[in-house]
């Protein structure tokens, strides 16, 4: 694939530019459905997440993005970085209340929401085409807090984006 969409991101830096690149190219020519970047926190992953989907939404492969992340503060920042990026706004889902707030067709809420919505997350993933960026994805592990939750709504999901600044560890 050699037009890649990357939205109102003018210059992206070269690490983003060659994980924008090499994601979209392992989704769509190698159809694959997981890809993980690693980097610095402060490296740019949210751009370089909301460049991706730009992207394959404009390809066409994806209908919308479901972002989860740790806190509200990044939350925050997703919703403003995708908006910036793609021209899209997001939704934020508050995970006490399970209040939706804002409009759009994609979705943007903690980890601690997936309990308590976790049919809706399945009913999106199931209905459409549906691209999950998983930030900070060690939230996920199926033995930490909110894992059995993310493992159940997101297995349909048509490609999922894992960020991490959390270097990968192995006790071997």
């Amino acid at each position: 694939m050699n037009n890649i969409n990357f939205g109102n991101v003018k210059k992206p830096r070269e690490s983003q530019r060659e994980a924008t690149i090499k994601a979209i190219n392992w989704f769509i020519n190698d159809n694959k459905k997981h890809f993980l970047i690693n980097a610095a926190p402060g490296s740019g992953k949210t751009f370089c997440g909301s460049m991706i989907a730009n992207s394959l939404i404009h390809e066409n492969k994806i209908d919308n993005v479901i972002v989860i992340a740790p806190r509200t503060k990044v939350v925050d920042q997703w919703t403003k970085d995708f908006e910036f990026v793609t021209n899209r706004k997001m939704m934020v889902i508050k995970p006490q209340t399970a209040e939706i707030i804002g409009d759009g067709v994609d979705v943007c809420s903690t980890w601690a929401s997936i309990r308590n919505l976790l049919d809706i997350y399945q009913n999106i993933c199931n209905q459409k085409n549906t691209l999950v960026i998983c930030d900070e994805n060690h939230h996920a592990a199926v033995d930490a807090a909110w894992g059995h939750g993310a493992q159940g709504a997101f297995k349909n999901a048509k490609y999922v984006l894992i960020l991490t600044g959390t270097p990968i560890r192995s006790y071997n």
